[in-house]
């Protein structure tokens, strides 16, 4: 699988996506019902009753009343003016606002999970692949001491130095080979799928810094596309909005209702009204109510939605801050990576060349083993660290548009087109150097 099939596999499959992604139906719902408030209401209702009634009397028969009633009824109501109707229809309004900026935020995130997991996995894979590299050429090595120690050319304790190390590298394999697995759980987890990467970076990708005016670009419209500070905005208007709800309690209400009934008896010899007959009813009110006192609860719910308005405020602040300081580490890191990456690819070369003057020399019995095994662990760590860089560079660039709110599926795209399928059972491409021949 490439990195484009991962992020479609993660937005597919992602659990936390699909529950957001119902939260926002449920917003939609919630919309509606509140909608509904606004609306008027429309009842009927209707019953069939069975009366008997009967008296007992002294000297006289009984009067017994037996009759069926029926009943309809129609009722109409209408709120006329209840702000607080009007404001739970402007809070259902941003509810469902910031639900959408909640799911896109997802949307974002989940995409940069998937790259941050499936780069994590290559890096630790490159790391393994180095050290595997670095195993083979201990045990070349050792192979080589050990023979000449038979030959009488050297100490017993290079054999003894030489196997240390080696023992050193199979460690840092278990190790390795550990965070390997850890890595491609991680990007299962997210994803839902049990594939390998099967796609790297390509040797000759093009690397970029940014300049000056594009990081000007991306500070200035923090504000406006950063999905967190854009939902902390909403959780400001939606505190205000509870604010003007609380106290819209005070105001009065009006509203309107028409009802219209009727009724149908029958009796057969009643004697008690109504003994038989129709009637009906119709009835148009106006209804006006103004709270006088509910023994403060009014008035400390004003005192509280104004408590949590200050607080919204203050979030929002602390986010923009956060973000902010989010912003700058990562155009930071990018900028750093894109230097460092050509460092290093030097840092490659020197280091090779060192190690094969150091080998020449061990040969010639001018320096020690300990200088040899020094000189290739600095090219190993070399090799690691230039992996790392590149690596880095792709999670923070995606990090940098996911703090931007800009991270979607043409960049992943992009990305995966400058990637290539490759094999982990080959050796690593070195720039510009050739890692120690384990045939020496």
């Amino acid at each position: 699988m490439s990195l484009g099939d991962y992020v479609e596999a993660a937005l597919e499959n992602n659990y936390s996506l699909q529950s957001t992604t119902l939260s926002l139906e449920s917003e939609r719902l919630q919309q509606k019902i509140t909608r509904g408030a606004l609306l008027p209401s429309l009842r009927a209702s209707s019953s069939v009753a069975y009366n008997r009634n009967k008296t007992i009397n002294i000297g006289v028969p009984d009067a017994v009343d037996e009759f069926e009633q029926r009943n309809f009824s129609l009722s109409l109501s209408q709120t006329l003016f209840d702000v607080g109707v009007f404001l739970d229809q402007k809070a259902s309004r941003i509810d469902l606002s910031r639900a959408e900026l909640r799911t896109r935020s997802d949307t974002v995130r989940t995409i940069n999970d998937t790259v941050n997991a499936y780069f994590g996995y290559l890096q630790a894979l490159a790391q393994l692949r180095t050290t595997r590299l670095e195993r083979e050429t201990s045990r070349t090595r050792l192979t080589q001491i050990r023979r000449s120690f038979e030959l009488g050319n050297v100490a017993k304790t290079d054999v003894l130095e030489a196997e240390a190390n080696l023992e050193g590298v199979r460690g840092r394999i278990i190790t390795q080979e550990n965070d390997v697995r850890i890595a491609l759980r991680a990007l299962e987890e997210i994803t839902l799928s049990n594939d390998t990467p099967s796609f790297d970076i390509r040797p000759n990708s093009i690397v970029q810094g940014l300049d000056l005016a594009e990081t000007r670009a991306y500070k200035d419209n923090i504000a406006d596309y950063n999905y967190d500070v854009l939902i902390a905005d909403k959780d400001v208007e939606s505190a205000r909005n509870d604010l003007d709800a609380s106290s819209a309690e005070f105001f009065p209400t009006l509203s309107l209702s028409a009802s219209h009934s009727y009724s149908d008896s029958s009796a057969q010899g009643a004697s008690t009204l109504p003994a038989s007959g129709k009637s009906q009813s119709q009835s148009i009110t106006v209804n006006a109510s103004l709270p006088l006192f509910t023994g403060g609860t009014r008035i400390y719910g004003v005192k509280k939605a104004k408590a949590d308005y200050r607080i919204a405020r203050i979030n929002y602040n602390d986010t923009r801050n956060r973000i902010t300081a989010d912003l700058d580490d990562a155009l930071f890191n990018v900028n750093t990576n894109a230097r460092s990456i050509a460092i290093l690819r030097g840092s490659v070369t020197s280091s090779q060349q060192s190690y094969q003057s150091l080998k020449r020399a061990y040969e010639l019995g001018t320096r020690s083993l300990s200088d040899l095994l020094g000189a290739e662990g600095d090219l190993y760590n070399a090799i690691r660290d230039y992996y790392n860089a590149r690596y880095d560079y792709v999670i923070n660039y995606t990090n940098l548009h996911q703090i931007n709110g800009s991270l979607d599926r043409e960049i992943i795209a992009a990305i995966t087109a400058d990637m290539r399928p490759f094999d982990p059972t080959q050796p690593l491409e070195i720039p510009a150097a050739e890692i120690p021949d384990a045939a020496e």
